[in-house]
């Protein structure tokens, strides 16, 4: 996504504050905090970021009470994320289009600020409170989760390596997908096929590497597929669209980001809580998991409902 004016909920053209007009890079600070902390919770640690007008991003999340440090960078073109000590570093490749890298590796700060910035209306989910006009421009975004408090302004001269990728060897490598394409082999994959409910699949992504997955979104609801979760299973068998025997469980997402799933250890079934962080919560009451041998599907999004979750699961089928 670019920094240029555009068109917001159809309410004709739009612009960003006047003070940006002729700016190229602009500096970001972004504080988070939990509305609804749960035991032993913390808030994500802060983020410093530049974004350019060509899509270009670089963004720095430290937290010195856990001695976390991650830097991610986008050229445009491609992605990395790094973390950990500089002599071993980790490394995570985003490779997609310029929406997807804001997306994947960016994350929701990066999109509130390219949309204040652009003039267009916030990301979904998002309530923003500009404070002052600036520069620098004082925002507060919430979302059902998280409060941000945000500053934007201009910056000044920056060097070539701020918007130069991490080298070495990635660990992890996340891909924008053609839905419908199959991901790696090493990577589990179930979708409802092309359409469900008359509407065609409208993005799909992968992750090969250590913890990886599979992910693909349909208006209204997204698809899933991560590792099994050890111990855990649902209470209602289903059968897949492929003949495949899973059990399944509908949840109510909590205010703190948490749901109670089922565990089928321990007497009589006990239930333990299984934390999902999203920053804009879920956009839907209720998540939905499909418990196989070999992988967890989670049915998440406005359509999921007790009634339509089974109906999604029995049209679950490899990719």
């Amino acid at each position: 996504m670019a920094l240029a004016a555009g068109c917001s909920g159809g309410h004709g053209s739009a612009s960003g504050p006047s003070w940006a007009a002729h700016t190229s890079v602009f500096r970001a600070h972004v504080r988070l905090s939990l509305l609804h902390p749960a035991s032993g919770s913390s808030a994500p640690p802060p983020q410093t970021m530049l974004v350019d007008r060509d899509g270009r991003f670089r963004i720095v999340a430290t937290s010195q009470r856990f001695r976390y440090r991650s830097v991610t960078v986008s050229d445009g073109r491609s992605a990395t994320q790094e973390w950990g000590t500089a002599a071993h570093p980790t490394v995570t490749d985003y490779q997609g289009s310029r929406r997807f890298l804001v997306d994947q590796a960016g994350g929701l700060p990066l999109r509130i600020v390219q949309a204040y910035l652009a003039g267009t209306a916030p990301p979904f989910g998002v309530r923003l409170h500009v404070v002052s006009g600036g520069p620098p421009a004082r925002l507060v975004a919430t979302t059902a989760t998280e409060r941000l408090r945000i500053t934007v302004g201009r910056e000044g001269h920056v060097t070539p390596s701020s918007f130069r990728t991490a080298g070495g060897r990635a660990s992890r490598v996340v891909r924008e997908l053609r839905p419908g394409a199959h991901p790696s082999p090493a990577v589990v994959a179930y979708w409802l096929g092309p359409a469900w409910m008359g509407h065609r699949a409208r993005s799909s992504s992968a992750a090969s590497g250590h913890g990886g997955w599979y992910s693909i979104a349909y208006p209204h609801v997204a698809v899933s597929v991560t590792a099994p979760l050890g111990g855990y299973s649902g209470r209602t068998p289903v059968t897949l669209g492929d003949g495949t025997h899973a059990t399944l469980q509908v949840a109510a997402l909590r205010p703190d980001g948490t749901v109670d799933l089922s565990s089928s250890t321990g007497e009589g079934g006990a239930s333990g809580q299984v934390l999902l962080f999203s920053a804009t919560g879920n956009p839907g009451k209720r998540m939905a998991f499909v418990f196989l041998p070999n992988a967890m599907i989670t049915l998440s999004g406005t359509g999921v409902t007790p009634r339509s979750a089974r109906a999604m699961a029995r049209s679950l089928r490899p990719l």
